[in-house]
C-alpha cells in the first residue's frame, strides 16, 4: 500500500491537511485539495488550480481550470478548454493537442489523436505512433493493443510481439497476462505462449501467485500451473490481503484462508479486504471494522469507510461529513463538512 504522508482535512469550508497523529501540519487555506502523490498535491485557490509539496511550499502556481494528481511524473492540467501534459517543474511536456490522455506507467504515457492511440515518453516525444483502436497501459514491458478488434501486445518500440488474435486481453500481471479466446479465459506469459489454456468462463489477474476463475458462474482459484486449489464454490471472491480473502455467498460476506477454509462465515452484507489487521464491514447499512478473528472491533456506525492506512481510516457520516479514527476507536479528526469534487 502507498505510503500516506499527509491527509487531507475540511474546516470552515477550506481544505488542508493532518499528519497520522491529528495535527495539523499545513492549514486549512484552500477551496479545495487533493490527495498527495508523488510528493506534490493539486490545490485549488480562487477557482485556478496549482500544486504544494508537503512543506506546503508553492511548487507549481496556480494558473490552471483544473489539475490532476501525478502518476509516474506527469499530470493532466486544463486550460482555456485545453488538455496539456505537465512534468513537475511546470513545463508542458505535450506541445500537440491530443484527444485523450492516460497516466504514465513505465516511462510511457497512453495518447489518442484522430488516427487512434499512441504513446509519447515524459518528454512528450511520441515513441509510438497513433494508429491503434485501443491500448493498455504498459505493464512488465508489454501493452495490450486493439487492431481490427483483435488484442494483441506490442513492446516500447512500437513492435507487436504478440500477434492480435485475442478477443480481449488484459495487462501482464506476475509474468502472465488474462486472455479469451473462443468465448473461454486463459493466461499466457510474455512470449505469448498459451501457458493456461482459455476454458474458463471468467479469470482475473494473477495476485501473490493466484487467480481467480470462474466456472458456471462460481468463483474458485487458480495457481500458475493451472491448477485448482480452491474448488468454485464462491458467487464471488475477492484477491487475497494479508492471508485472507473476502468471499460472498447467498448474499453474504465472509472470509477465506489460502486453504479455502472458511475462518469468518459469510454473515455480513459487505466486506473489504483487510488493511492493517483490520477489514471493513457493512451491516445494516452502516460500516464498522473486524478483525481477522470476525470480531467487531469498531462497531458499524459510519455512512463510508476507506481502509486502514498508517494506522487511521476516513470515516463519513451523514453523507457529507468526513472524518478520521484511530484503531482505538478514537477521534483524531472530527468529521466535518467535505464536498467531493471528481476531476
Amino acid at each position: 500500500m502507498e505510503h500516506r504522508p499527509l491527509f487531507p482535512i475540511s474546516y470552515n469550508n477550506k481544505y488542508g491537511f493532518i499528519n497520522k497523529h491529528g495535527d495539523i501540519v499545513i492549514k486549512p487555506q484552500f477551496d479545495y485539495v487533493c490527495e498527495f502523490s508523488e510528493g506534490l498535491s493539486a490545490v485549488e485557490i480562487d477557482r485556478r488550480w496549482g500544486f504544494i509539496d508537503t512543506t506546503e511550499k508553492l511548487i507549481i502556481e496556480p494558473q490552471y481550470d483544473y489539475a490532476r494528481i501525478f502518476i509516474g511524473g506527469v499530470a493532466t492540467v486544463r486550460n482555456k478548454g485545453k488538455l496539456f501534459l505537465i512534468n513537475k517543474r511546470d513545463i508542458i511536456i505535450s506541445k500537440t493537442q491530443f484527444k485523450k490522455f492516460g497516466y504514465g506507467f513505465e516511462g510511457m504515457i497512453r495518447i489518442e489523436t484522430d488516427k487512434g492511440w499512441g504513446f509519447i515518453d515524459k518528454s512528450g516525444k511520441i515513441i509510438i505512433k497513433p494508429q491503434f483502436e485501443a491500448c493498455g497501459n504498459f505493464k512488465e514491458g508489454l501493452a495490450f493493443i486493439i487492431t481490427n478488434g483483435r488484442y494483441g501486445f506490442i513492446d516500447k518500440s512500437g513492435n507487436i510481439v504478440i500477434e492480435p488474435t485475442f478477443e480481449k486481453a488484459r495487462f501482464f500481471s506476475e509474468g502472465l497476462a488474462r486472455i479469451k479466446l473462443n468465448g473461454k479465459y486463459g493466461y499466457i506469459n510474455t512470449s505469448g505462449e498459451l501457458i493456461i489454456n482459455p476454458k474458463f468462463d471468467e479469470g482475473l489477474d494473477f495476485y501473490n501467485g493466484l487467480a481467480q476463475i470462474v466456472i458456471k458462474k462460481n468463483v474458485g482459484y487458480i495457481n500458475k500451473k493451472c491448477e485448482i486449489v480452491i474448488d468454485p464454490k464462491f458467487d464471488f471472491a475477492a484477491q487475497f490481503k494479508e492471508g485472507l480473502a473476502a468471499v460472498k455467498n447467498n448474499d453474504k460476506w465472509g472470509f477465506i484462508d489460502k486453504n479455502g477454509d472458511m475462518v469468518i462465515e459469510p454473515q455480513f452484507d459487505y466486506v473489504g479486504d483487510f488493511s492493517e489487521g483490520l477489514a471493513s464491514v457493512r451491516v445494516a447499512k452502516k460500516y464498522g471494522f473486524l478483525n481477522k478473528d470476525g470480531e467487531i472491533v469498531i462497531e458499524p456506525q459510519f455512512d463510508s469507510v476507506d481502509d486502514f492506512t498508517e494506522g487511521i481510516a476516513e470515516v463519513w457520516i451523514e453523507k457529507d461529513k468526513m472524518g478520521y479514527i484511530e484503531k482505538t476507536r478514537k477521534y483524531i479528526w472530527e468529521p466535518q463538512e467535505y464536498r467531493t469534487i471528481y476531476l
